[in-house]
């Protein structure tokens, strides 16, 4: 359960904003709570008594932490912004700023959701959703790594890391356990499938099939499976087998047309439950099959 803050004014603590709706003051909360003296809360926050809130932390009208989330120091918190159970929130942190669009200064806008047990690291910014949208979401036990952003309308599933340096652009969607690397650019409206893997510093400009790694920082190439990533998961020998040779028909058979190879996959493989997942998204999505690329062997060295 949560409880309301109790506000004590205290002299030398300045409002910030205009009216008294905005007002940021100095608070005491449930005995059990800890909270830095030097922590600003709006009256307005809703701080578990099991959270932990550290020095020059700052929350906002109508936020929530959860029961165990700690806010280790100078954490921004902004309104419309609700944190669940267990979180760990690092120094500079900026969580539930509003969304980067057109809309009007002040327009009404949608919150961000965080789950359970995720860990967002030093200087990472996630926003809340734009203007008549659903929000963004953050799922359980995520990664979010220091100064990478997430942006708005973004809605990123259970188990997924986002590493250094990495920005999600506006209403992505990434699926569960999915790995992107330091430095990817993912460009907006784009779908990350499931168990994917994006190498380091990698241009998503397409949808990324679940089960496979993409590499590319010019053009986007699907490498194959990921194939550790799945073994540590747990997945058995046959399955892998399946998800290779479907993957190899989507990305090779160059000779038959998208339906095609569609076709080839649901006849060859279908029966397998994560063959026919990764055969849905692939018919979901518009964008055309990356090709693997290999250099012919007698291509000469570059001159230097």
């Amino acid at each position: 359960m949560f409880v309301a803050v109790t506000v004590f004014p205290r002299s030398g603590v300045h409002g910030f904003g205009d009216g008294a709706g905005s007002l940021l003051i100095m608070v005491v909360i449930h005995p059990t709570a800890l909270i830095h003296p030097t922590a600003l809360v709006h009256p307005d926050a809703r701080v578990h008594p099991d959270a932990v809130v550290g020095p020059m932390c700052h929350i906002g009208a109508h936020a929530r932490i959860g029961r165990g989330t700690r806010l280790v120091s100078h954490v921004w918190v902004e309104e419309r912004t609700v944190i669940g159970d267990d979180n760990t929130v690092y120094p500079f942190a900026g969580l539930g700023g509003p969304a980067q669009t057109r809309a009007p200064e002040g327009a009404d806008q949608a919150p961000l959701v965080i789950g359970d047990r995720n860990r967002i690291r030093e200087s990472a910014t996630i926003h809340r959703g734009s203007t008549n949208s659903d929000g963004t979401r953050i799922g359980d036990d995520c990664l979010v790594m220091t100064c990478a952003h997430i942006a708005h309308d973004c809605v990123i599933g259970n188990s997924v890391v986002v590493t250094t340096g990495t920005g999600i652009a506006g209403h992505c969607h990434v699926g569960d356990f999915a790995n992107i690397s330091a430095h990817v650019i993912v460009t907006q409206h784009r779908h990350i499938g499931a168990h994917a893997f994006i190498a380091a510093a990698a241009k998503v400009d397409r949808d990324i099939p679940p089960y496979t790694i993409a590499q590319g920082n010019d053009t986007l190439r699907i490498r194959g499976i990921n194939l550790m990533g799945l073994r540590r998961r747990g997945f058995p020998p046959n399955t892998l087998h399946h998800l290779t040779a479907a993957v190899r028909t989507w990305t090779t058979r160059t000779d038959l047309s998208r339906q095609q190879r569609l076709e080839q996959m649901t006849h060859d493989h279908g029966h397998i439950p994560e063959a026919e997942t990764l055969i849905t998204f692939l018919a979901a999505r518009s964008t055309p099959a990356p090709r693997t690329h290999k250099p012919p062997q007698d291509t000469p060295a570059p001159m230097l």
